[in-house]
């Protein structure tokens, strides 16, 4: 085990440890001649007679991807093989994860297409090379959510004529199924672990069992149901219902990222429409809160005008009131007139119903008058009617009669 401040290859220089894996250690080290980091990997001696310590570095020395990090420098020391290679900053995909707890399904699309990109360069290669080992600690995120492949340690060129691996190699809860049986590690080991990688993004936490990938209640209610599908796919028990290259998932993510920011632009515009009815409305509210305002001053008015009136009106029955308790004593011609006066009033009003009665009864005369001369003028009009049918008739048959004599006299003439 290195301490800080150590120096490796006379001129590294141990700052801290960066990770460990099953394998060995990396370190972040200061070269002392150029400042400038590194990330260094200690591969421990313990593995030199199960797994080729050159297997990586001989890998990584012929690739040039952005996603994949380079070799600089290898070098042997305390009887270990130590690999110089690009420091990247930034976190694992694992410690990202859990300090910001599961990832939206727009970021989980875009590491994936970047994940796939990387994967599609191994495998373009003929032979292809199979990584064996993605999973979010191997997957380096930096500050801008760029992610770097890190750790090609057990990575190895697929080898056609060859059955199984030499050794089951792989990350518990990552490997595919069939590794277990020491199957070769192929492309679609590849597709597994990245299907249960973009799981882990989605939902904060490793499948426990392969199974549970399978099932939609393991996913969170606003995921895409056609990113779950790509997941489900991805990570199939069997080898053969999966993706059988990947291409086609970068092909159906990259359309559903399209069908996303197509959703993102209507909503947009919408939410725009919205905002500019808004305004309308609310100018439209003010005008109308004027008008309000006028017609609440109006009914105030009124109400005030009214209760003045009512207690005016009041005072006066007041005044009556009194006047009443207390009435003046009429003197007997006043009677006598008020009496002649009742009188007369009594005898213009039997007048005015005597007249009303009359002229009511000849109303009713002219009325009754009316629908008699309407009821004959009715019964006149049917006899003319009658009269012109029976006429029509009689000349029907006259004719009739007419056109038979002259049927007889043509049949004398033809005789």
């Amino acid at each position: 085990m290195l301490d800080p401040g150590q120096i490796l290859d006379k001129k590294y220089e141990v700052i801290k440890v960066l990770g460990r894996g099953g394998m060995g250690t990396v370190f972040l080290c200061k070269n002392n001649r150029l400042g400038n980091l590194w990330a260094v990997k200690e591969v421990n001696s313990q593995w030199k007679d199960q797994v080729d310590f050159l297997t990586e570095p001989n890998i990584l020395k012929n690739l040039s991807h952005t996603g994949i990090v380079r070799i600089t420098d290898i070098f042997y020391e305390y009887d270990n093989l130590y690999i110089v290679e690009d420091y990247i900053e930034g976190k694992t995909l694992k410690e990202y994860v859990d300090t910001n707890g599961p990832l939206s399904s727009e970021l989980v699309e875009d590491i994936s297409l970047q994940l796939c990109s990387i994967l599609d360069y191994l495998h373009s290669f003929n032979p292809p090379i199979i990584y064996r080992d993605l999973k979010p600690s191997n997957i380096m995120i930096t500050s801008n959510n760029k992610a770097v492949l890190i750790d090609f340690g057990i990575a190895r060129i697929y080898k056609e004529s060859q059955e199984g691996d030499t050794m089951i190699l792989g990350s518990k809860g990552y490997i595919a199924p069939e590794q277990l049986e020491n199957i070769q590690s192929n492309i679609q080991t590849d597709i597994y672990s990245l299907g249960v990688t973009m799981f882990f993004m989605l939902t904060g936490k490793s499948a426990s069992q392969a199974t549970e990938l399978m099932f939609d209640k393991n996913y969170p209610e606003h995921a895409p149901k056609d990113l779950v599908k790509v997941i489900q796919k991805a990570s199939a028990i069997e080898a053969e219902n999966r993706y059988s290259n990947v291409k086609l998932i970068m092909s159906e993510l990259n359309e559903i990222m399209s069908d996303e920011e197509y959703n993102k632009t209507m909503l947009i515009n919408s939410d725009e429409s919205i905002a500019e009815a808004t305004k309308t409305v609310l100018v439209k509210n003010k005008k109308l809160s004027k008008r309000i305002k006028l017609i609440i001053i109006a009914v105030l008015a009124c109400i005030i005008a009214l209760v003045i009136f009512l207690a005016l009106l009041m005072e006066n029955k007041a005044s009556v009131k009194k006047t009443s308790e207390y009435p003046a004593v009429p003197k007997a011609s006043e009677k006598t007139e008020t009496k002649q006066e009742l009188k007369m009033d009594d005898e213009k009003n039997e007048g005015e119903l005597k007249k009303q009665g009359e002229k009511s009864k000849e109303e009713l005369k002219k009325q009754e008058e009316k629908e008699r001369e309407a009821l004959k003028k009715l019964e006149e009009k049917k006899r003319e009617q009658l009269k012109k049918a029976e006429e029509k008739k009689r000349e029907e048959a006259k004719k009739a009669q007419e056109k038979a004599k002259e049927a007889e006299h043509d049949d004398k003439d033809r005789d």
